[in-house]
């Protein structure tokens, strides 16, 4: 039996700029949806530094409704990103049945499954930190979801007094890139090499085979990594365990 892949990643449901992407992405899922034995989300898939998790369920219902379908109809795994690490405190009100990971790997194939934002040159200025997190990240993000409460109560009104513009990824870096912004030409090819340059360092630090991972909104399909690219831009990954081939597709 042929089983089918489903890979998207960065849709930003609940930032209001990119509501005309929300009607694409219902309309694929009621028409393509459950074509798919597993789907993987690559994280940003809702966007809570723009709209918060107690308002997501509200002003995003059908979508959190459609989502919840399609966990019962096929394996959903959610990879959690930076844009919507949050989830943690969301998965009542949200409840939706998916496995929600950090990372996911698969040793049959030697591939790893992550949002991307770990190799982002602008969220690892300081060496010493990037060294820790190779070297315990995967255990201090457990640590975070843990330690949710208190820094909901500590941390959170300061960062939400924060100019959502001066959070600066990579991404943000790309999209101000395609809004006609010239003067990011040489600065966005440089941080994509840069980050291409981690993801391949990290591979072979894990002794993996293959990156899977959104983020960049730059999508690439090579041997050793996939980027998935971002749903802004109507862009999917597709996969079958008989071809053996990952295929990106640009919906109409």
């Amino acid at each position: 039996m042929k089983l089918k892949y489903l890979i998207i990643s960065d849709v930003h449901i609940g930032t209001p700029e990119y509501d005309s992407v929300r009607k694409a992405f219902l309309d694929f899922f009621y028409s393509k949806g459950l074509e798919y034995d597993k789907i993987f989300l690559l994280g940003d898939i809702f966007d809570f530094w723009v709209c918060p998790p107690y308002e997501i369920t509200n002003k995003y219902k059908e979508e959190v409704s459609l989502m919840r379908e399609y966990a019962h109809s096929a394996k959903l795994f959610y990879i959690v990103g930076n844009h919507d690490w949050q989830i943690w405190e969301a998965l009542a009100d949200l409840d939706i049945d998916a496995l929600y990971l950090i990372e996911y790997y698969d040793w049959r194939t030697k591939t790893l499954y992550v949002h991307g934002h770990q190799f982002d040159p602008l969220l690892r200025m300081n060496p010493i930190v990037y060294k820790s997190w190779l070297a315990f990240g995967t255990y201090l993000e457990q640590l975070n979801r843990l330690l949710r409460p208190l820094w909901t109560q500590l941390i959170d009104p300061i960062l939400n007094s924060v100019n959502i513009n001066s959070r600066e990824t990579i991404g943000s870096k790309v999209r101000a890139l395609e809004k006609g912004d010239q003067s990011k030409v040489h600065e966005v090819s440089q941080l994509m090499s840069a980050f291409r340059q981690n993801a391949q360092e990290y591979r072979e630090k894990r002794g993996v085979g293959k990156i899977i991972h959104g983020h960049t909104h730059r999508s690439l399909i090579s041997l050793s990594e996939i980027d998935s690219g971002t749903f802004l831009k109507k862009e999917i990954v597709t996969y079958t365990d008989e071809e053996k081939q990952f295929i990106k597709y640009v919906l109409s």
